[in-house]
């Protein structure tokens, strides 16, 4: 991870965690300009506010859960007592295997759905 991507995941946490709702939607990216300034951006949508993309997200991130843990994840997010998306992977995993996820297997699931989500909104 590069320090644009530090930056911005540092700035998404409190976000995610504020937000409460699964289907927060949270885009970074970090650029560089040709005259060497850098821009970090960060794009927060709280249920399809500005994209209309919650189906598209729950069927990657239920994808990313199952393609990192080879568990399928239940993707009525009522049932989950934290409704983040790190809430309901340490709940998940935690159900299913009886101990929490570690944090490098944890953090793998945010960028296996933006690989996911991003291929398929390209479409």
């Amino acid at each position: 991870m590069n320090s644009g991507e530090e930056s911005i995941a540092a700035l998404a946490a409190p976000l995610e965690r504020l937000s409460g709702a699964r289907n927060a939607i949270i885009r970074g990216w970090s650029f560089t300009y040709r005259t060497g300034i850098s821009v970090n951006l960060l794009v927060f949508d709280v249920d399809g506010t500005l994209t209309a993309t919650n189906e598209v997200d729950t069927r990657c991130f239920a994808r990313a859960f199952l393609e990192t843990f080879g568990i399928a994840l239940n993707t009525s997010w009522h049932i989950y007592p934290h409704r983040t998306d790190s809430g309901i992977i340490c709940h998940s995993f935690s159900q299913h295997f009886r101990r929490a996820p570690t944090a490098g297997r944890a953090r793998f699931i945010p960028r296996a759905f933006s690989d996911l989500a991003g291929k398929r909104m390209a479409r």
